[in-house]
């Protein structure tokens, strides 16, 4: 068992996210709108989400979020419950892990997870009795010791040999019901020893005894309710408590249920698109589609003590539909979905492009859409029917930020075309219509397939158009459009992807699945393609020298370097102009030395995505080994994040943004998007406005402080009044960090400090000054 911190983030729901961190700290930015699960307590609610999980508080109205950035040991929550005696809540995870939040610490017991037994560990539901936690899952029945927080035992309710999975136990006097994926099981409440599969009996009277029955509760005094999991066709089982006889619950047939749950006084059933209440006679008391105009999808609703109904939806997050009618809604800002294919940032302006397409470059027809995080509170995009006839707009590929107008941002679909957003608004759609757009040869649809979008730093705006004469497509800063081939490298059938446009005005341009890829040279003349070069890079020496054709990525550094990203590693071509004026412009691959022996950097890694902070440092995504940092040529590793060893919600990196202005890194995986604080920032030429936080530092103060304004590779001493020297750095960009030591490593005492700062000439100085309370 492992114990592990947790830091609450709490806030009142109409509160924008945190927007000043310090170095080291992370965040997640996670969709709380789509709740699954939640849990009762007197004065409190839990809500869980596939992701995350939050808390309600009834007296002051705060939310509390929980996720892998505050402690939670995973980010596929399947199941959650909250015990009032002990304050505990129990969360559940899809391996078998398992969290207990207890005040404000978070407690781990990985038991399950880390068993020998092979097939589903899955968390399915937790039900409470006698201080103990008991958890159904995948393979059966575990009881956890709470006090001890340990493991107690484990029921194979049908043998080992013939495992069921168990998605919710009850109990009442004389019996516990455990409803399975085969059936419905009972035993004796009392009976100690019910480790031995035989001391359970399966329910043969059920008239469907072999089905898959998801939720069982009582009902009233004299009722047990089982819901028969079958789709469409789902129904209520109920079974009289006194004879035991079982039937169809009258009016419940073939209705498609969801959830149910029920008390001494009222049953509440949850279908796909409605949440209605029912009195013990069966007579309706009512149901909602809509709370507080929220269309709910909902996935549990549950009965309080005071019969309000309490909501998981997958529209609106937490809800709730009082006992005297009144409704509610509770839930934390977030993107809408944990979607995301590609990120772009302009400062405080990150967008998403969520969707895209499989591995074999086929639509997914996601349907997540766009949303962005503009000075730091989220926004979605509410999108308009597309265009062609395929529908609503499906699987956005890529996404750019106007640099000459942050509020302007581009989006490329693999089906609808360029999507153009100003101010969190779809203004223009750009098809074959009224852009050089092509469609997709014999499609009577309209499809049109985007496979990137880039700005250049004067705002015009490239794009790659995949089945087209004309694969690139630059859009001037003044909204002209200018189609542009490679003449015969590539055929109409060739798939085009990402584009990057470089310091030189050289466009580069990904070829998907294994076929290298396309440089152009501009030659400065970007609405006159006739007098471009153009050349195709590939893994054959004097070709390119890529070390594989299979290309991901691609990033110009600060010195002009363009790294590229493929399934065998890194490759840089260091000198990019040559590759159009010499024989000898190969992509070279980064050697290192590690224990002793000479290899070639991330040899064995697909690297999905790189990124260049203001200290020339590189940030690279892999696919299945997380996140690493490196030092500008590449020959150091700094930081490896993985989802072991980190709040990074996947080892599968899918990009990486940052936000220049405050150094935030953002990691986009399968699983959502997290942050993490880098400690370097964009830089200035001169140093007119050098800023300190924490200012002053308290003496509780822990971690690092930072100095923000300075210039690239600036000089930073700090001295106390009397000009004795106590620190000396170099700044990461435009950002230096001291930890409030001394050049012994010991804390500074309490004081005004000086802050000297030059650049590398000595041409631009400034001073600052920050205090210290100790």
């Amino acid at each position: 068992m492992k114990k592990l911190w947790i830091l609450l983030i709490t806030a009142t729901l109409a509160a924008p996210l945190c927007s000043q961190l310090s170095v080291g700290t992370w965040r997640d930015h996670l969709p709380y709108e789509e709740a699954t699960a939640i849990a009762i307590g007197a004065d409190r609610v839990f809500a869980a989400t596939p992701f995350s999980a939050f808390r309600y508080l009834f007296e002051d109205n705060s939310i509390e979020l929980f996720s892998k950035t505050n402690g939670l040991a995973e980010s596929n929550v399947t199941a959650i419950d909250y015990l009032e005696s002990k304050e505990i809540c129990v969360i559940g995870y899809q391996n078998g892990n398992i969290d207990l939040i207890q005040g404000l610490e978070v407690f781990n017991i990985n038991d399950i997870k880390l068993s020998s037994f092979v097939g589903d560990k899955q968390i399915n539901d937790v039900t409470f009795r006698n201080d103990k936690a008991y958890l159904s899952t995948g393979f059966g029945i575990v009881v956890l010791d709470l006090d001890a927080r340990e493991v107690a035992d484990t029921w194979f309710i049908n043998g080992q040999n013939n495992i069921v999975s168990v998605n919710q136990i009850v109990f009442d006097d004389t019996h516990w019901y455990a409803a399975t994926d085969n059936g419905i099981f009972r035993a004796d409440v009392n009976n100690n020893f019910l480790a031995n599969f035989q001391n359970w009996t399966k329910l043969e009277d059920l008239p469907l005894p072999d089905l898959d029955y998801a939720e069982i509760t009582f009902f009233g005094d004299d009722r047990l309710l089982a819901l028969e999991l079958n789709g469409n066709q789902s129904a209520i089982w109920s079974m009289d408590l006194e004879t035991e006889t079982w039937g169809y619950l009258p009016g419940f047939e073939e209705l498609g249920i969801f959830n149910i749950d029920a008390n001494q006084d009222q049953l509440v059933v949850c279908t796909f698109q409605r949440v209605e209440r029912f009195a013990t006679d069966l007579s309706s008391l009512g149901f909602r589609n809509f709370i507080t105009g929220v269309l709910m999808n909902p996935r549990q609703a549950k009965l309080s003590d005071s019969n309000d109904v309490w909501i998981a939806s997958q529209f609106g997050g937490l809800l709730r539909w009082g006992a005297d009618d009144t409704e509610n809604i509770f839930t934390p800002t977030g993107p809408p979905s944990n979607e995301c294919r590609r990120l772009d940032a302009y400062n405080d302006n990150i967008w998403v492009a969520s969707g895209g397409v499989n591995v074999i470059w086929n639509n997914r027809y996601a349907k997540d859409g766009v949303y962005g995080l503009v000075d730091d509170r989220w926004n979605e995009v509410a999108l308009l029917e597309g265009e062609n006839a395929i529908g609503s707009i499906n699987d956005f590929m890529d996404v750019a930020v106007d640099p000459t107008n942050n509020s302007r941002v581009m989006f490329g679909t693999w089906e609808e075309g360029l999507v153009e957003v100003v101010n969190g608004v779809i203004t223009n759609i750009y098809n074959e219509e009224n852009s050089p757009l092509m469609i997709r040869p014999s499609d009577t649809g309209g499809w049109i397939g985007i496979g990137g979008v880039d700005y250049d730093e004067s705002g015009n705006l490239w794009m790659t158009n995949t089945y087209s004469e004309n694969p690139l497509i630059l859009r001037t800063a003044s909204g002209n459009f200018v189609p542009m081939n490679f003449g015969g490298e590539i055929d109409e059938e060739q798939l085009i992807g990402d584009v990057m446009v470089d310091v030189n005005n050289y466009v580069w341009v990904i070829l998907p699945r294994g076929e290298g890829m396309l440089v152009r040279d501009t030659r400065g003349t970007l609405a006159d393609p006739t007098d471009d070069s153009f050349r195709r890079l590939i893994n054959e020496e004097g070709e390119g020298g890529l070390p594989t054709n299979d290309v991901f990525c691609f990033e110009e550094d600060i010195d002009g370097e363009i790294w590229i990203g493929t399934a065998q590693g890194i490759a840089v071509f260091y000198a990019p102009t040559s590759i159009f004026s010499s024989d000898n412009f190969d992509a070279q691959q980064i050697l290192i030395t590690q224990d002793g022996n000479v290899q070639i950097l991330l040899e064995t890694e697909i690297v999905t995505c790189i990124e260049i902070d203001g200290s020339n440092r590189k940030w690279v995504g892999t696919q299945g080994n997380g996140v690493y940092l490196f030092s500008p040529d590449g020959l150091s590793q700094i930081e490896h994040f993985t989802a072991e060893n980190s709040p990074l919600l996947s080892n599968n990196i899918t990009d990486i943004a940052l936000n220049q202005r405050n150094g935030e890194v953002f990691f986009a995986t399968e699983n959502g998007i997290s942050s993490y604080q880098g400690s370097a920032t964009n830089f200035d030429q001169e140093i007119n406005n050098i800023t300190v936080y924490p200012n002053p530092v308290e003496a509780d103060y822990e971690g690092s402080i930072t100095i923000d304004g300075l210039a690239y590779q600036t000089d930073v001493r700090i001295t106390d009044m009397a000009g004795n020297a106590v620190f000396a750095t170099t700044s990461f960009g435009g950002r230096a960090i001291w930890d409030g030591t001394n050049f012994n490593g010991e804390r500074v005492s309490t004081g005004v400090y000086l802050v000297f700062a030059s650049n590398d000439d000595g041409s631009a100085t400034n001073v600052g000054k920050v205090a210290v309370i100790r």
